[in-house]
């Protein structure tokens, strides 16, 4: 253990000491950060430090024999029209939004649902992004589009200016193929926007002087009456100027819509309230860290990040709204899901007669639907799996409240992404779409290795390498690791890491840990504040376990991350 450490600690030294030659040595003897400069990001001091070690870093690079080579497949792999065109299913149509080297800022289209299991869909474009800018001599960027449901014909498109966060919002139809003259409208700003009806909005955006929070988000949530001005939206509710922002929305269901209000007090924490008629907004009883996922069927599914009543973290339940107020509010909730040592809920996706709960079991996923059945007379909530083949990474890619439609997407590290369709959680998946294999992966094996952190904690890793890996210690690895906000790292195919890394015999290493949500909240509050040190001792533990294994040793080992990841 020892003598990988000291590695460890080695190169940060060297790294240090070599930054510090850029530097006076009193700088580097003093006790102050000698590289605060460098948090001034567009200063000319900072920008010529980075371009001196990119040319560094790059003339490394071209020493290699093979650079232009790698360069040249990387641009093509990069370049590829291999994609699945991922959408969603409203109405007996699948949305999709694509971009491409014909169509740079996007188009907005759709196909009938037989036609997209097609392996070449006839689409119906609805707005081409790049005919607009031209159309109208501006640079939008395409933002989404909030839909009134369940028809989901007439849109709010958000478009930025040169991809900004701030937006424009535009009324556009579906079916007629171009913006509402008249419609709904509202200037550029870090708008919210959601259907209440037909002709009326819940509207948060910057209504004028102080109408803003601190963050530069709404702080007043308003309804908007089609017809009339802005200024004329009665007011639901006000935020705090310190708060990051409220924000309403109607989820729309079956059975009844759902109008909530969430203030944020911060990034992970909220009030919520529910609105019904013109009663004043009725506050909802949950712990201010809980997500409340949807409602189905009269109940609120919740999930917990934090012990409440009773319940652990990282269990999903379920309230009646009839029950909100009761006094023994404990005795009436029920429990859809509850989490062990290693299976965590990491998200929930509402449908007409089921809740799809994916879910990872040791960091590889798998999708639960539960069914509610009331006939004995008592709430039971049955379950079931949807099985997909091999392990890997799962996504619902589509789910509506108004139909049993499912689009599922799998992949892994050594197999790419295909697309599943069912009809029903209980039936089946169909295959209907899948990416080629872009690198040979025949001689590739993934498994799964633990190490024991600084503390004691059992840490996973995911290692992909060779069936005939030579454990000599002189295997290039390459470590990748990102340890925080809720991001948990699960298997993902990497076209540019398999052709010119593990084809080439090379070694990868995604290690799992604190700070993401890989087993649950416990996993993301371990590497908080005052314990963010256990974030780096995780990762540590995992390039010392890969030198123990003899997989690989100091001088054949290299670190990656990206953003948080850089940690």
């Amino acid at each position: 253990m020892k003598p990988a450490r000291f590695n460890t600690i080695h190169a940060l030294v060297v790294f240090v000491l070599l930054a510090c030659l850029d530097l006076p040595a009193q700088t580097c003897d003093s006790l102050e950060d000698p590289f605060i400069w460098l948090e001034e990001i567009e200063s000319e001091r900072s920008l010529e430090w980075v371009r001196k070690h990119d040319e560094a870093t790059r003339a490394a690079f071209m020493q290699d024999a093979d650079f232009e080579m790698i360069q040249e497949n990387a641009l093509k792999l990069l370049g590829s029209k291999d994609r699945i065109p991922f959408g969603e299913i409203h109405n007996g149509y699948v949305y999709n939004f694509w971009q491409d080297d014909e169509h740079v800022r996007g188009i907005l289209r759709r196909a009938t649902l037989e036609e997209y299991k097609k392996q070449n869909p006839a689409w119906e474009i609805l707005l081409d992004i790049d005919q607009l800018n031209e159309a109208e001599g501006k640079s939008w960027v395409y933002k989404g589009s909030e839909c009134l449901e369940p028809a989901h014909t007439r849109c709010l498109v958000s478009l930025s200016l040169g991809g900004s966060d701030a937006v424009y919002v535009r009324e556009f139809d579906y079916n007629e193929k171009k913006f509402i003259e008249d419609g709904f409208s509202l200037p550029e700003a870090k708008s919210s926007v959601s259907w209440y009806d037909e002709n009326t909005l819940v509207v948060g955006t910057d209504f004028g002087e102080g109408s803003l929070t601190s963050s530069g988000y709404p702080r007043i949530t308003k309804l908007w009456k089609r017809g009339t001005a802005l200024s004329e939206a009665e007011t639901i509710m006000e935020g705090e100027v310190s708060d990051v922002g409220l924000w309403g929305s109607v989820e729309k269901g079956l059975e009844e819509d759902m109008f909530y209000l969430s203030r944020y007090t911060s990034f992970w924490t909220k009030q919520k309230w529910i609105v019904e008629g013109n009663t004043e907004p009725r506050k909802l009883p949950f712990p201010a860290d809980a997500d409340l996922k949807s409602y189905f069927k009269g109940r609120f599914v919740v999930y917990l990040h934090s012990d409440w009543l009773g319940f652990k973290e990282g269990t999903l339940l379920a309230l009646k709204k009839e029950d909100l107020g009761a006094a023994d509010i404990e005795s009436k909730i029920q429990v859809i899901f509850t989490p062990d040592e290693k299976n965590t809920l990491r998200e929930v996706y509402l449908m007409k007669d089921f809740l799809l709960l994916s879910v990872l079991e040791n960091v590889v996923g798998k999708i639960l639907y539960y069914e509610l059945d009331t006939s004995g007379g008592a709430d039971e909530w049955v379950s079931g799996e949807i099985k997909l083949p091999g392990a890997g990474t799962v996504s619902v890619t589509s789910s509506s409240a108004f139909d049993n439609n499912i689009l599922l997407s799998h992949h892994g590290f050594i197999s790419p992404s295909k697309l599943f369709y069912l009809a029903d959680a209980k039936q089946i998946p169909q295959e209907i779409k899948a990416l080629p294999e872009m690198f040979d992966a025949s001689d590739l094996v993934v498994k799964q290795h633990d190490v024991i952190s600084a503390d004691g904690t059992v840490i996973p890793y995911f290692l992909v390498a060779r069936k005939d890996l030579k454990l000599d210690g002189s295997n290039p690895t390459l470590l990748y690791g990102y340890g925080g906000f809720r991001s948990g790292q699960t298997p993902f195919y990497s076209t540019s890491i398999g052709k010119h890394w593990l084809e080439r015999g090379g070694v990868f290493a995604l290690a799992n840990i604190r700070g993401g949500d890989e087993f649950g909240p416990a996993w993301h509050k371990a590497a908080l504040l005052e314990n963010r040190q256990r974030c780096y001792d995780d990762f540590i533990a995992v390039a010392e376990g890969l030198i123990e294994r003899n997989i690989t040793s100091p001088r054949h080992l290299g670190i990656m991350g990206g953003s948080n990841g850089g940690l």
